[in-house]
């Protein structure tokens, strides 16, 4: 998702401030799910998170005002964990 979005030119900013203005595309995605009599059990999302060895790092700094905020930490390169999981009504899927 925010590769397209990159793709596109728009910032994660614009993508929700578009998503929560434009209640009539929710509508008409709706509308359209119903006229394909879907079920609440046809709908699958699909999460694909990873993980490594950065996950108890902090993510915001802070610096005195007028002073950039800089991080100085050792770079460790370790291994990536992807985990894929589905999500549907009944369970929680996961390979």
């Amino acid at each position: 998702m925010a590769e397209m979005a990159d793709a596109a030119g728009c910032s994660k900013c614009s993508i929700i401030t578009i998503s929560s203005n434009r209640t009539d595309l929710r509508d008409h995605y709706l509308h359209q799910l119903s006229d394909f009599d879907f079920r609440s059990y046809h709908l699958v999302f699909i999460d694909e998170p990873g993980c490594d060895k950065r996950a108890g790092f902090r993510r915001t700094r802070w610096s005195p005002r007028g002073v950039a905020p800089v991080q100085v930490s050792r770079f460790q390169r370790g291994q990536r964990h992807q985990i894929l999981q589905v999500y549907c009504q009944d369970d929680i899927l996961m390979s």
